[in-house]
């Protein structure tokens, strides 16, 4: 069952994530590269996951998890 976040927009969808994966909210660069690349999804759920697995494997958070 997929989880919808109901009247999220990209930049609060994006922000959670890298609030519940780095703890911290993301640089202003960060956020407008990630919106952009959620905004030229066909379905911005594929754009999410490839947001988180990209935070997921950045040294940031295999150093401090």
């Amino acid at each position: 069952k997929q989880y919808v976040l109901p009247q999220s927009s990209h930049e609060e969808i994006i922000d959670r994530i890298y609030l519940g994966t780095l703890s911290r909210y993301p640089t202003a660069d960060e956020r407008k590269l990630m919106m952009e690349h959620v905004g030229r999804q066909r379905n911005p759920e594929t754009g999410y996951a490839s947001v988180l697995w990209v935070v997921l494997n950045s040294s940031e958070f295999v150093v401090n998890h």
